[in-house]
């Protein structure tokens, strides 16, 4: 075969080739997305908002600019004010990560190669240290030398290949602990309709990004050592985070709750009254109803409770306004990463008070609980989140926040010098009459308490009260003292005062009856 046509022919490939590697090549190298001007955070994400000038660039008639989005971008929304937009493109684009947490992970890992890299070489080093010579070769001296350079140089080399690993590990652990998104993103091509005169042009775009977000963090500290005028310090934090490869530099953040559960509500039930309905259990029937959201009203909050919460934190603002609170932050821009905020501090005018709960002897539960209630003034927000407690400087643990009905009600734990003790005192099952026989259960309990503070305390005694859905069911009480009725929260409670170093007592005693065909069988709980 004549070599002349395969080299022409490989030549008009290339020369066809030539516009669209040209084409290809007018596009800017720019693979960073740009910073947002301003950021609206969800718990579940972010709305990056972008102001950009962009070149234009001319494809044989037509204007086209371009710009690169982070991976994970969603729902791009854009406008280029005075053009019309004829449409838009996207492809794959490696994008170059700069930010705080990306620069983090390239020095980690160019340490962790370089590390790598020194094993191998002390590796290699000790091996051929180890490695015994012909000893035909050398006299008795030489061998005397070898044999000190062995034992003075070895441990040298293992202490730093020791060094070495455990500095390996820790590079590992953090490198695995990053989470950084994957560097595949987007390019946006986007093309314009008719002439532009311009050399550049102001893009306006907006997308969402997933890898971004915050959530509310408090600290509840309780003070006890002012006696009856303790309280509670509050503090709302916003553990804020963003994994785009950027930072954020001087955008406006803003936090921005969102409403709980799904994002419509159910289908209306099709009721139908049939011969046999089944009846469905007033307990049932109750229990969907305490689940509604009460309205909080200032003027139903005593004054002694309100006006507590200090004002906003000076480098946050809270806008209240709308249906969903948020908060604009003074500083500006975000570093790549995670971090916490302060959002505002408070006071609650709230005394700890102890609550027990018993049950039956023997149970671990039976503690008394360091508990506090505060009613939230109206005006103020406080979303649900994590929590920490402590007591007079003491951490007590963590767990949910979740304020309900205008009311936020703080467990800080049992307290170890007020304990309870149960005894079971009765536990009976017979049956009576002759005619209309009945059956009956009864229990009755001691609960004993004992206080080793230096100060008498008032514990809050509950006991469930049983809730009674057929008239023929009947139930009575023995107490002494008398138990206070909860009607509403189907509860019995007492306020028993504990001397200081000393014990206090109460009896709870109930029967339930019910006629001998029912078949029950009550389990106290």
């Amino acid at each position: 075969m004549p070599i002349l046509p395969f080299v022409l022919l490989i030549c008009m490939v290339c020369c066809l080739s030539l516009p669209c590697m040209a084409a290809d090549e007018s596009f800017p190298d720019a693979s960073t997305p740009a910073s947002p001007a301003s950021v609206q955070l969800s718990p579940s994400g972010g709305l990056l908002r972008v102001e950009q000038d962009l070149p234009l660039i001319r494809q044989g008639g037509t204007a086209v600019i371009s710009f690169v989005l982070p991976a994970g971008s969603e729902n791009l929304r854009l406008q280029v004010p005075g053009q019309t937009i004829a449409g838009w493109s996207s492809v794959p684009q490696v994008i170059e990560r700069t930010g705080a947490l990306s620069r983090r992970e390239a020095r980690l890992k160019a340490e962790k190669a370089d590390i790598e890299q020194q094993r191998v070489c002390i590796g290699a080093q000790m091996a051929l240290w180890q490695e015994r010579p012909e000893t035909a070769k050398f006299s008795y001296e030489d061998m005397a030398a070898i044999e000190k350079k062995l034992a003075e140089g070895l441990p040298v080399l293992q202490r730093e290949l020791a060094r070495l690993d455990q500095r390996h590990a820790q590079v590992a652990a953090e490198l695995e602990g990053l989470e950084t998104n994957a560097a595949l993103g987007s390019r946006i091509r986007v093309v314009l309709d008719g002439p532009v005169q311009a050399e550049t042009v102001r893009a306006e775009y907006s997308y969402t990004l997933a890898d971004c977000g915050w959530e509310p963090v408090y600290s509840f500290a309780a003070r006890t050592e002012k006696g009856d005028a303790n309280g509670i310090d509050v503090g709302l934090m916003a553990r804020v985070w963003q994994r785009s490869g950027i930072d954020w530099q001087n955008a406006q953040i803003t936090l921005v709750t969102r409403g709980a559960g799904p994002r419509e509500p159910s289908r209306l039930p099709r009721w139908e009254l049939a011969a046999r309905q089944p009846i469905e259990s007033t307990s049932r029937a109750r229990s969907g109803m305490g689940t509604m959201a009460v309205p909080v009203d200032a003027a139903a909050v005593p004054a002694s409770r309100q006006a507590t919460a200090a004002p906003a934190h000076a480098a946050v603002r809270l806008v209240a306004d709308g249906v969903y609170a948020r908060w604009e932050l003074a500083a500006r821009g975000l570093s790549e990463g995670s971090s916490r905020l302060l959002i505002t501090e408070a006071k609650w005018p709230a005394p700890l008070f102890w609550l027990a709960r018993p049950g039956q002897a023997g149970r671990t539960n039976n503690q008394v609980w360091l508990v506090a209630k505060y009613e939230l003034p109206a005006g103020q927000v406080w979303p649900a989140g994590q929590a920490e407690f402590s007591v007079d400087g003491q951490s007590v643990g963590t767990g949910d926040f979740t304020p309900q009905k205008g009311e936020a009600e703080l467990f800080f734990g049992p307290d170890p010098r007020v304990t309870l003790s149960v005894t079971d005192d009765d536990k009976k099952r017979g049956q009576s009459g002759f005619f209309d026989k009945r059956r009956h259960w009864s229990w009755a309990w001691t609960y004993t308490f004992t206080n080793r503070h230096a100060k008498a305390v008032t514990v809050r005694v509950e006991r469930p009260d049983p809730l009674i859905v057929d008239e023929k069911i009947t139930v009575s009480h023995e107490d002494e003292p008398a138990a206070r009725v909860d009607a509403k929260g189907h509860r019995l409670f007492w306020e028993l005062a504990v001397p200081a170093g000393g014990t206090a007592s109460l009896r709870h005693g109930l029967t339930v009856s019910a006629p001998d065909d029912y078949a029950l069988n009550p389990a106290v709980p």
